[in-house]
């Protein structure tokens, strides 16, 4: 969703890769003013209700998205969607591990992950038809009425379970070095989250500046977001066991090299779809990985709110991130730079993992996950 908004603001409205940034900032904002709140109520009366609000939260900002007539209206409109999307993540990720067997739950937070994907992957789509932009924001809005009613319904029914009691974790397990791990663990989640809103923050100039109109070819947003999908079912399949940790370091490094990729490929003239891909297909990947691990960290009982913990700290280290990337992108005029700096920020994260690594292992903080 992020993506897709940022190339409508940017080539309806006409403003800069900058001002994009503060958009992408508004989201990024509220979706870390509600997900706290959204966890602590997913614990307390259980994840059904916070995801009804959250359909019909999004309904009423998907509508004001697609009636905004100047970019200030599009600008809040885009934080109050932020405030919708901060419902859904505790409340529909804490769901999903209640439900799921431990052997499984990998295999599961990729799907989840998928799905989420497949549905940004229609946005464009949606956006890019004949009937405009402003018609796609409202079918969101329509589907959203829809998942709200089967949530009630589901309520009514009572086949959306309410909060769980507690049952043992790897975090209560790992000794001394429990806190530096979860510290750890949140690290890498912060840097991949700064990471992955610069890239979705100067992606939409980097495709302009090769002379490409991105409302005229949704197919490159659509084929990066379904590539993002794939990733996160191979990621989902790569953290089924207590190797996740180890996995996801490997995966980190190989971004960091698909980023300096990027803006080599950039110095020779050529636009880097390949590389684009790339790093969709790796950054989407490790979010079950890290959500797998988070869930080995947290009693059942706390689950929701233990995944807003993980998406207040990313969404507040991500947040600058729009706004720094773009604007150092518009002041050198070059996406080389912009490229080079995350990569740059992704070796922090392979640092973190790296000790996470070895504090997993002296603490045996990475076993029996679940």
């Amino acid at each position: 969703m992020p993506l897709v908004t940022l190339m409508v603001g940017a080539e309806s409205f006409g403003v800069t890769p900058e001002r994009m940034g503060w958009c992408l900032s508004a989201f990024v904002l509220g979706m870390g003013a509600t997900s706290l709140p959204a966890g602590l109520a997913s614990d307390r009366f259980g994840s059904g209700r916070v995801l009804t609000a959250y359909f019909w939260a999004l309904a009423v900002a998907a509508l004001a998205c697609g009636q905004a007539q100047g970019f200030g209206a599009f600008l809040m409109a885009h934080a109050a969607l932020g405030c919708a999307a901060g419902l859904f993540h505790p409340a529909g990720l804490g769901l999903v591990s209640l439900v799921t067997p431990a052997p499984q739950l990998g295999r599961a937070m990729g799907l989840f992950g998928v799905a989420g994907s497949l549905g940004m992957a229609l946005m464009p789509l949606a956006m890019g038809s004949a009937l405009g932009w402003r018609a796609g924001f409202s079918m969101l809005a329509v589907a959203a009425c829809v998942g709200a009613v089967v949530c009630h319904r589901g309520l009514r029914s009572g086949w959306l379970p309410a909060a769980a009691q507690g049952t043992p974790t790897t975090l209560q397990r790992a000794g001394d070095r429990q806190n530096e791990l979860l510290l750890l663990l949140l690290v890498i989640m912060g840097v991949n989250a700064f990471v992955a809103s610069g890239w979705e923050a100067v992606f939409p100039q980097t495709v302009a500046d090769q002379g490409l109109v991105v409302l005229e070819n949704w197919q490159i947003a659509t084929g990066v977001l379904v590539v993002g999908g794939v990733g996160q079912y191979i990621g989902g399949l790569l953290a089924r066991d207590a190797f996740a940790a180890s996995r996801l370091a490997v995966i980190l490094v190989i971004q960091a090299l698909v980023l300096l990729g990027t803006a080599t490929a950039l110095d020779e003239g050529v636009l880097p779809f390949m590389f684009l891909g790339s790093f969709a297909f790796l950054n989407h990947g490790t979010q079950p990985m890290e959500n797998r691990l988070l869930a080995a960290f947290t009693s059942s009982r706390r689950r929701s709110s233990a995944y807003a913990l993980k998406f207040v700290v990313a969404l507040m280290v991500a947040a600058p991130a729009p706004w720094m990337v773009a604007g150092m992108y518009e002041q050198t005029g070059q996406p080389q730079s912009a490229f080079r700096l995350l990569s740059a920020i992704t070796l922090v994260g392979v640092f973190a993992a790296w000790l996470f690594l070895r504090g997993g292992r002296s603490g045996k903080g990475t076993k029996g996950a679940g």
